[in-house]
This record gives structure tokens, C-alpha cells and sequence, in this order.
């Protein structure tokens, strides 16, 4: 009998132990996994959620910016007026489009202080304009009074607002006082506006811009308080107002996002100027300052001339329901899988990243070869070429440029300006001023022909275009130039003014009679002599047929039927030679003449 032979296993315990700390392993890189896509995506959405806050707010407060800017127009026109009647102040409101422009302003009005003394004649004088029933509320006697006797459009709501006194009311004059007193535009507190008719109502808030009587000085707070004629003023409900500036973005948009504007630096329910969702933010009643469970919180304060608006941001969790967090809860769901899952993975991330790798180092050879190509390129041009930016400093240059202009090489060039070059400043000012008029137009200037100095001192001329330099988005951002060396044909063309002037100067002072005709038989040319001997003025003769007026009729046939083979070859009887002939003188008598003739 052959003993038994036992071939060596594992343990079962053994292998249930490796079996689990694969499993283990597996769920820790599952979870680390897991954790940091977790992280990255809270990362990307909070920084997502900043970014809305932001933009929320900038939009905000440019809004406001605007509506001060409005109202400060309004004060221009008092400013500019005699008077402001009320049909001038409906045409100029009109004239801003403000309901298009800037929805959610209620309207453009203006709030006239009376004091006590004038309250009477003031009744009086707004009665005979058309408004019997007019009168200033609330009534009692007061030190001083104010009204709104202009409110654009003047119709619905606002008609509750004609003769109302905003002074009579602590929250309304302590804006008008500060507008006032700032000589700046200035918010009221939160408010119940008088245009509210109890359907549909909206908290508000006031802008005031003081109108100060002309001729008066406003230098100091007292001066200013003397001086105060009444107010170009602004009703806004907020709702409006936001939905105005926002477009109801927020309450088209995901119902976890959340905007709250509270008046003051101090969030509370007392304070509350806007929310974008009452409904859900009130349904618990809990505080307002207070929302459901919120992942993101962010309070940014708007100041506007001493005022605070506090903004106040939230964003609900949404780990259990938004998309972008369903692919974290199905990688830990993975469970057995996630080994080999994290395999497969690994190796796709680490093929993509090598990939992409590959790809930028191929565009990043090909853009060093296009640049190096580019460079060639320019560099062989024979036109001196350049590129600066919108402050005028050079950004780059061909070889050709500081060679022109007698430098050594480019770095000599880049980074510096027109007034670091050889030339003389007033030329470097003329330089920049051609590069700001090409940035500010966007139209290029070609063909300036204008002076160069080299370094070593010499002068030359040059002939320059210029053309807007534009970025990857089309977007201005400095100069492109050209240019090339035109002193020896800025020379000629000097030489040929001046011996075209010398030859004039003979010809003027001539005592024979001078003249030329281009090849139509036209006068092009009459010296003072020809003036003197023939009668016709050089007015007269410029520009005339010199067959029609100077030969004698008898001759006509003769001289037309040689004239055009001496156009065409410059040959004639008379080339060369002296001939008698007779002329005509504008006084109609033939006088005898030597006529010399030559081709030019």
C-alpha cells in the first residue's frame, strides 16, 4: 500500500481573511474616493453659490447707482431751468425712460418745502393749475411743510401721492434731512409707501437728492439747510424693485436659493425689506432671519451715502436630491465592486491624464513652431513692424525696427514707450496721440508720412500705418504699426516742389507768353506775359479749349486735324521749329505771333 500524500491548503479562516481585507480595503478607497468627490463638488458648489451672491449684489448695487444718477439729472434740470413746470418735469421723465430702463421704480418725483407762511399762497397757486380739491396732508400746523407737486407717471398709485408732506413723517425726514445736509443722495428706512392701496402690498423705501435754491452758497451744513429748495425724490416697492433688477432669476430658479434684504447691518424680522420666497420661508415660523436647514450662508452689506442694506444668502442642503450628488451615494453603494471598479478607473484617469499630457505638449510644440515661424516671418519683412498696448508700451518688434531707428536690438525696445525712443518728445506725443485716436476708434490710420530720428541724431522720414490690435474676444487692446523709409522719395518729392517752383518763377517773370495744354487741348498753364499780350485773365484761360478761343476761326480745321496725331506721338510741324502765325486776343483782334511748341 503507497502512503497518502496530503497536498497543503489554505485555511478556510485564512482565505475569509484575505477575502475581508480586500473588502475593506476596497470600501476604504471607495469611501476616500467617495470623500473627495464629495469635497470637490461641496468646493465647486459653494464657490458656484458666492459667485450668484456676488453678482446678486454688484447688480444691486449698480441699480442703485443708476437710480442716484437718475435723480441727479432731475436736479440738473432745476438747475438749468428758469422754472420746472409741471409739463417740462412730465417731458423730461419721459424723455429718461425710466419705466423701460429701470423697472420696479415706482416713479421720478419732486417734493417742494413751504414753510408755514407760504402754505396758503402755495394751495392756491397748485389749485389754479387744475386741482381744486389740492391740499397738503396731513394737515396741522407745522414750522415747515413739504409736498409732492410732481410725480412721474402722474397716474394709479401715484395720484395717492400728490400733496403728500413726506416731512411730517420721522423715517421719511430723517433721509430728506440727510440728503440735505450731504448735498448727497440719500435712503430712507424701510417704509410703507403712500402709493400702497392695501392689495398686493409691498414694503419700500425712499431716494432723496436736495434741490438747493440757485444763487445761494451750500458750502457748509448751515448754508445748505438755508438754502434747501425741496427734493427730486423716488418711491420704490421693493418687490418690484428686485424683481426689476433680478428678472426673477431667483424665483424662476431652484427653490433652495434663497435672498433676504434686510434694512440696516442687523438682520431682523423687523428690518425685512425683501424675500425672494415668503412662502417657504415663513411656512415653519420660525424667525425670519432664519431659514430651513441651509448648506451655504453668506451676509453681504450694500452701503450707499451712510446707509446699510444687509443681503443675506442661503442655499438649502441638497445632498440627498440634487443630481450632481447621486454618483457619490452610487460609488458607496458600489460596495464588492469597488475594487476592481477603482482598477478600472485608475488606469482610465491615469490613460485620459497621459493623453491630455501628450496633447498639450503637441500644442504647445506646434504653438513654439508657429511662433518661431511667426518670428521668421517678421523678421524678414522689410517694413519695420511693431505692437504696443493701450498705454503705449511696446510689446514686441521686428529686427527690422531697431535697426531703422538705430538701436542695437529689440530688447532695447520692448517694454518701453514712444518718450524712451531717440525722437524728440513733441514727435513721441504726436506718436501717441496717432496710437490713441487708432485704440479709441477702432479705425486704422494708414500712410502717415511724418519725421523719424535715428539714435546717432540723423533725420529721416517714414511712412506709417496703424491698425486696432485685437485679443482672442475681438476686444481692443493696443496698436499694430508698419513702416517704412520714405526719405529719398520725401526728398525727391522736395526736390521736384522746389525746381517746379523755380521753373513757375521763370515763367511767371517771362516777357513771351507761356502757356500749356494737357493732351484734351485744355489750358493748364497761363503766365503773367500771356495775361499782358493775349487779354484773357489766367482765370479766364484755365481750363479753356485753346483751339476755341485762341486761333482764328480760318485756322480751326487745320489745327484740329493735327492735334491729334501731336497728342499721340508729341510730333508736329510746328515741333521744334519757330512758326509766324496769327492769334486772336480776347478783344477779338489777330495779332502776329512766333509760336514755339514742344512736347512734355
Amino acid at each position: 500500500m503507497k502512503p497518502a500524500v496530503l497536498h497543503p491548503t489554505l485555511p478556510a479562516h485564512r482565505s475569509l481573511y484575505i477575502a475581508w481585507v480586500v473588502l475593506v480595503i476596497g470600501l476604504l478607497i471607495t469611501a476616500a474616493v467617495t470623500l473627495y468627490i464629495k469635497s470637490d463638488m461641496d468646493r465647486i458648489a459653494e464657490q458656484e453659490f458666492i459667485t450668484k451672491c456676488i453678482d446678486i449684489q454688484d447688480k444691486i448695487a449698480a441699480r442703485l447707482n443708476d437710480h442716484a444718477r437718475i435723480l441727479r439729472n432731475g436736479v440738473a434740470l432745476f438747475k438749468v431751468s428758469e422754472t420746472v413746470t409741471r409739463e417740462k418735469w412730465r417731458i423730461f421723465i419721459e424723455s429718461q425712460e425710466v419705466q423701460k430702463e429701470f423697472p420696479g421704480i415706482q416713479g421720478i418725483g419732486f417734493s417742494l418745502l413751504i414753510p408755514r407762511a407760504e402754505l396758503a399762497r402755495h394751495t392756491r397757486g397748485i389749485r389754479g393749475e387744475g386741482f381744486p380739491g389740492y391740499k397738503v396732508n396731513p394737515e396741522g400746523d407745522r414750522e415747515v411743510y413739504s409736498s409732492i407737486i410732481y410725480l412721474e407717471p402722474f397716474a394709479d398709485r401715484n395720484l395717492r401721492a400728490f400733496g403728500y408732506d413726506m416731512f411730517s413723517e420721522p423715517v421719511r425726514r430723517l433721509a430728506m434731512e440727510r440728503a440735505r445736509d450731504m448735498d448727497a443722495a440719500a435712503l430712507s428706512d424701510k417704509v410703507i409707501l403712500v402709493q400702497e392701496t392695501g392689495k398686493d402690498l409691498q414694503v419700500g423705501f425712499l431716494m432723496y437728492v436736495p434741490v438747493y435754491r440757485k444763487g445761494m452758497p451750500t458750502e457748509t451744513v448751515e448754508q445748505r439747510r438755508a438754502a434747501i429748495h425741496g427734493w427730486v425724490y423716488s418711491p420704490c416697492r421693493m418687490d418690484d424693485l428686485l424683481q426689476g433688477i433680478l428678472g426673477g432669476r431667483i424665483q424662476g430658479e431652484d427653490k433652495r436659493f434663497h435672498l433676504q434684504v434686510f434694512d440696516g447691518a442687523h438682520p431682523s424680522p423687523e428690518n425685512l425689506l425683501y424675500q425672494s420666497h415668503p412662502a417657504e420661508d415663513n411656512k415653519s415660523g420660525e424667525q425670519i432671519s432664519r431659514l430651513s436647514p441651509e448648506r451655504f450662508i453668506r451676509q453681504i452689506p450694500i452701503d450707499f451715502d451712510g446707509q446699510r442694506w444687509m443681503l443675506r444668502f442661503g442655499q438649502e442642503s441638497n445632498e440627498f436630491s440634487s443630481a450632481a450628488y447621486i454618483s457619490v451615494w452610487l460609488i458607496m453603494g458600489g460596495g464588492s465592486l469597488i475594487t476592481l471598479l477603482l482598477v478600472a478607473l485608475l488606469r482610465s484617469l491615469l490613460n485620459t491624464r497621459a493623453e491630455a499630457q501628450r496633447i498639450a505638449n503637441d500644442i504647445t510644440a506646434e504653438l513654439h513652431a508657429n511662433r518661431i515661424m511667426l518670428k521668421q516671418i517678421l523678421d524678414t519683412v522689410p517694413q519695420a513692424i511693431f505692437w504696443k498696448d493701450k498705454a503705449g508700451v511696446y510689446l514686441g518688434c521686428n529686427l527690422v525696427f531697431p535697426a531703422a531707428i538705430g538701436l542695437a536690438g529689440t530688447e532695447q525696445i520692448i517694454g518701453k514707450t514712444d518718450f524712451d525712443m531717440p525722437w524728440p518728445r513733441e514727435e513721441a506725443e504726436v506718436y501717441r496721440a496717432d496710437d490713441a485716436e487708432v485704440v479709441a476708434s477702432g479705425i486704422p490710420k494708414r500712410n502717415i508720412v511724418e519725421p523719424l530720428q535715428q539714435a546717432d541724431g540723423a533725420r529721416g522720414w517714414i511712412s506709417t500705418s496703424k491698425l486696432p490690435l485685437l485679443d482672442a474676444q475681438g476686444e481692443i487692446h493696443g496698436v499694430l504699426g508698419v513702416f517704412e523709409d520714405v526719405t529719398e522719395r520725401k526728398q525727391a518729392e522736395e526736390a521736384l516742389r522746389e525746381s517746379e517752383l523755380r521753373m513757375s518763377s521763370i515763367a511767371d517773370s517771362a516777357q513771351d507768353a507761356i502757356l500749356m495744354m494737357d493732351s484734351a487741348g485744355l489750358v493748364s498753364y497761363w503766365n503773367p506775359a500771356a495775361e499782358h499780350i493775349l487779354g484773357y485773365t489766367k482765370a479766364e484761360a484755365i481750363g479753356q479749349n485753346l483751339h476755341s478761343f485762341l486761333v482764328p476761326p480760318r485756322y480751326h480745321a487745320a489745327h484740329q486735324a493735327a492735334f491729334p496725331t501731336f497728342r499721340k506721338t508729341g510730333l508736329g510741324a510746328a515741333v521744334g521749329k519757330t512758326l509766324d502765325l496769327e492769334a486772336r486776343r480776347k478783344d477779338g483782334k489777330e495779332i502776329s505771333v512766333q509760336l514755339s511748341l514742344s512736347a512734355i
